[in-house]
């Protein structure tokens, strides 16, 4: 019988591979992520229905988010930084983590021949 042995100096490279694939596994939907709209008015928006600052930790709570929970929020063009800061604060102090806001895409579309496809109406 042939026995197998390994280097000591391999032992940390191992126990450091075992760690990592320790910490980085973890149960499926443990890292969900929840998609908020700020509204214009200021009101949040979350799976249709709508709340205010200090009430989408508590509802964000009541549907089983935890710190590990993502929080997408989508804002509109010119956010002030007061709103997100208040938005932040009172998600940050009731225990999550993950927070990020997003502002709408805009994309510009160009159809071939679009433009001269169009007839300009005539005066009269």
């Amino acid at each position: 019988m042939q026995r197998k042995t390994i280097s000591l100096a391999a032992i940390p490279l191992l126990l450091t591979m075992l760690l990592a694939g320790c910490i980085t596994g973890r149960a499926p939907g443990a890292w969900t992520t929840v998609y908020v709209t700020l509204q214009d008015s200021g009101a949040l928006t979350l799976e249709g229905k709508t709340t205010d600052t200090a009430g989408l930790a508590k509802r964000l709570k009541s549907m089983g988010a935890t710190d590990q929970t993502a929080i997408e929020i989508s804002i509109p063009e010119g956010t002030p930084t007061a709103t997100l800061k208040g938005i932040t604060q009172q998600l940050t102090s009731a225990g999550f983590r993950r927070i990020l806001f997003v502002k709408p895409r805009r994309t510009d579309a160009t159809l071939e021949g679009e433009a001269t496809a169009r007839k300009i109406p005539a005066t009269k």
